[in-house]
């Protein structure tokens, strides 16, 4: 997602429609919010739709880019996964590895280290399934940072507000 805050979105299908997904504080304070592929093509985007309870946003896509898939399986510890997102805000795509360290009912907590630029970024298993989104929170995990993951399962359910 380009805007003055680097961060990442990706597009997934969710509940049969597509969406870019990325994180509220990305965009917060934006006048215009635009993004591209990592080929340089502009991505057009309709309603925004914001999480009431998390800092996840959604915007409406209607195109026939690839979209990821959202794995079906429940998340394993251990399990490998890879990020890919805008480490560090340098307008790349970054992949970082790790592996599922974490499970709870609402969020993963994976090995992997986060820095700025990560933000909304999905987190993939080894069959480039969305297992999770990554969010900003206040609390520490295990390893001293201060991102988490919100899992999918959770995304689902999540209350989205409509924004015109």
């Amino acid at each position: 997602l380009c805007a003055s805050r680097a961060g990442a979105a990706e597009c997934a299908e969710m509940d049969g429609k597509r969406y870019l997904l990325t994180n509220k504080h990305v965009i917060y304070g934006q006048k215009r919010v635009v993004a591209f592929f990592s080929n340089g093509k502009k991505l057009k985007f309709g309603a925004m739709e914001v999480a009431e309870n998390a800092d996840l946003v959604r915007f409406t896509i209607a195109t026939n880019h690839p979209v990821f898939n959202v794995s079906s399986h429940e998340p394993k510890m251990h399990e490998s996964v890879k990020i890919y997102g805008n480490s560090d805000g340098k307008g790349v795509i970054t992949e970082i590895k790790g592996e599922i360290i974490g499970i709870g009912p609402k969020e993963l907590e994976v090995s992997s280290e986060f820095v700025q630029g990560n933000s909304g970024s999905a987190l993939l298993n080894d069959l480039g399934e969305v297992v999770s989104y990554s969010y900003e929170k206040t609390e520490q995990n295990t390893n001293g940072q201060n991102d988490f993951l919100i899992s999918v399962r959770f995304i689902f359910y999540l209350s989205y507000l409509m924004i015109q």
